[in-house]
């Protein structure tokens, strides 16, 4: 990624100020560029932020979410969870059957205590189970203890 078009898509990064608009172009970030991007998250604010104006809008944002979710890294994990938030919330063009692919990754996940982790998964979960009924059904099955866990 050129220095130029890395600070362009750091923007995303940093509060926008009234009337400016942005030189990047989300849908033609390459992977590369998006795992770049990513590594520079600081704050769960800006994981946030560019995961819902950017990242959802790009091709290789579901392939993220999976790469992404089994990271140590703390913004990293988070912003597969993001991610998959945003696509639920803000793309109606996606199959709901696909949204039952991040299903096992949230029961895998929850386990990680980290505060933007479970909050993560939270809106991601929640995001998931508003998108569809039968997707609510699922994500609450991943939810309710199994029989002989006590």
């Amino acid at each position: 990624m050129s220095r130029e078009r890395k600070e362009d898509a750091l923007e995303y990064c940093h509060p926008l100020k009234e009337g400016e608009d942005h030189l990047i172009e989300p849908e033609k970030l390459t992977e590369e560029e998006l795992d770049e991007i990513a590594e520079t998250f600081t704050s769960k604010e800006m994981c946030d932020r560019v995961c819902r104006e950017v990242f959802i809008k790009n091709r290789w944002a579901l392939h993220k979410t999976i790469e992404w979710s089994k990271s140590d890294k703390v913004y990293l994990k988070r912003a597969a969870f993001m991610i998959m938030a945003g696509l639920a919330e803000e793309n109606r063009e996606l199959k709901n059957s696909l949204f039952k692919v991040f299903i096992p990754i949230l029961e895998r996940e929850k386990s990680d205590e980290r505060a933007e982790i479970t909050e993560a998964i939270d809106l991601a979960r929640d995001a998931i189970k508003a998108r569809h009924e039968r997707l609510r059904k699922k994500v609450e099955e991943m939810e309710s203890p199994k029989s002989g866990d006590s």
